[in-house]
C-alpha cells in the first residue's frame, strides 16, 4: 500500500511541475489561461502531498533489533576483553575458559560462582609477572561483582613454565577466589592488589613468582 501512496505522489508532483511550466509559459507570452493553468496545478499538487504524508504513516518501518539480555557468559567475556584485550601482550589468547555454576552456599538460586582461566601477560621479571597479574585481577573482580548474579569469582591465571630440565608446559601461576561478601567492602579505587592474599578466601602464587 506505501508502494501505490509513494507513485501516486510521485505523478501527481510530476502533473504539477507541467501545469506550472506551462502556466508560467502562457503568463510570459501574455495568452489567456494562465490562471486557470495555476489553478489545476494545486489540485495535483495536494494529491502529491496527501500521497506523501500517507505513505510515511503506512511504510514499513526497520524492525529494531531485540535488545536481548546477555547471559552471564557473555558479561563476564565482555569485562576481560574490555578490561584486558583479547589476546595477552605474547599474542596468546586471553580467555581459556569461563565456567558458571549455581551457588549452592546460598539460599538465593540466582547467585552464580563464576570461574574463568586466564593467560596472563609476559613482563620483564617474576614479581613484575605477578604485579601485573595481580592488577588485572583487581580490574576485573571489580567489574565482575557490579553484576549482582556473582557471588563469588575465581580467577586462574596461566603462564609458561620451564621445568628444571628445560621442558616447557602451561601452568596455574596465580589463583584468586573472592566472595560478595568481601567484594563489597573493598573500596577498588583505593585497594592495594597486594592485599588480596589477606583478604581473598582463595589465593595461590607460584613459588617461581617469588623468586
Amino acid at each position: 500500500m506505501s508502494g501505490i501512496f509513494l507513485t501516486i505522489g510521485f505523478l501527481g508532483l510530476i502533473v504539477f511541475v507541467v501545469y506550472v511550466i506551462r502556466g508560467t509559459i502562457y503568463a510570459a507570452k501574455k495568452k489567456e489561461g494562465a490562471k486557470k493553468l495555476f489553478q489545476r496545478s494545486l489540485i495535483p499538487l495536494f494529491v502529491s502531498l496527501a500521497c506523501i504524508i500517507a505513505f510515511g504513516a503506512t511504510a514499513d518501518t526497520p524492525k529494531q533489533a531485540s535488545s536481548k539480555p546477555k547471559t552471564l557468559d557473555e558479561t563476564v567475556k565482555n569485562i576481560v576483553i574490555e578490561e584486558l584485550g583479547e589476546k595477552t601482550n605474547t599474542d596468546k589468547k586471553r580467555i581459556i575458559d569461563i565456567k558458571i555454576n549455581n551457588d549452592a552456599g546460598t539460599t538465593d538460586k540466582n547467585d552464580k560462582i563464576v570461574t574463568v582461566k586466564l593467560y596472563a601477560d609476559d613482563n620483564l621479571t617474576a614479581k613484575m609477572l605477578k604485579s601485573r597479574a595481580l592488577s588485572d585481577s583487581k580490574k576485573v573482580f571489580e567489574k565482575l561483582f557490579q553484576n549482582n548474579e556473582v557471588s563469588k569469582a575465581l580467577l586462574i591465571w596461566e603462564f609458561t613454565l620451564v621445568d628444571k630440565y628445560g621442558k616447557e608446559s602451561d601452568g596455574t601461576i596465580l589463583r584468586v577466589g573472592i566472595d560478595r561478601q568481601t567484594a563489597d567492602k573493598i573500596n577498588w579505587k583505593n585497594f592495594d592488589y597486594n592485599n588480596f592474599e589477606t583478604v581473598t578466601q582463595q589465593y595461590f602464587v607460584h613459588p617461581a613468582l617469588n623468586k
